[in-house]
């Protein structure tokens, strides 16, 4: 079974390849709230989105639209929230930002 260590604890993953990632791996994805009940929350890069299980994550803060900043881990195959935070940033700046910085 193959590891993967790091300096820092979550790593950033954009939401493509949350599904590629190994077992017991943290993450921590910028993204938007798509959808959101009491029980789930999806999450959406404009690329793809994924839908996460809310178990203990107060999110009555956060809206549909909302600009996230979601930190998980993955055991097995299933993702797990552990925090998230609500961020004030646009969503066309952040994207733009991400292109200059992967250059």
């Amino acid at each position: 079974m193959l590891i993967r260590t790091s300096i820092r604890p979550y790593e950033e993953i954009t939401m493509l390849s949350l599904a590629n990632i190994a077992s017991e791996t943290k993450f921590q994805i910028y993204c938007k709230v798509k959808e959101k009940d009491d029980a789930e929350i999806v999450l959406s890069d404009e690329i793809s989105e994924f839908k996460f299980i809310l178990q203990d994550i107060d999110t009555t803060h956060i809206g549909l639209g909302d600009i996230v900043l979601a930190y998980g881990h993955k055991e097995e195959s299933e993702y797990h929230l552990e925090h998230i935070i609500k961020l004030n940033l646009d969503w066309s700046l952040l994207v733009k930002a991400r292109a200059v910085e992967s250059l």
